[in-house]
């Protein structure tokens, strides 16, 4: 047989004359039961897996929020300082913290 690209007006038309019909939908078949299974399965899985990658990622062993009291001209030269150096306020405190406790 000839490629399309290679046939002219009136062979084009016999070629794909089949295409014309109305109903070009295969017929369907049930999915069988093991393979809805292994699908749900499947799919169950992803969902859970995109559920757990929501958030911001785990630092460490995970963080934790919490609230603190601070002086205003304290906060300000903290964050003047972490944004020097290119870090978060928070990665700030923790470092600081963990230095002057020794870990």
């Amino acid at each position: 047989m000839k490629k399309y690209s290679e046939m002219n007006l009136d062979e084009l038309r016999e070629a794909t004359k089949r295409y014309d019909r109305e109903d070009l939908n295969p017929k369907s078949y049930p999915v069988p039961a093991r393979e809805r299974q292994r699908h749900d399965e499947a799919l169950r899985r992803a969902k859970a897996e995109a559920k757990r990658a929501r958030g911001r990622p785990k630092l460490g062993r995970g963080a934790r929020s919490v609230l603190i009291t601070i002086d205003p001209l304290l906060l300000k030269s903290a964050d003047a300082f972490a944004k020097k150096k290119k870090l978060s306020r928070s990665a700030f405190f923790s470092m600081s913290i963990a230095r002057a406790i020794g870990t």
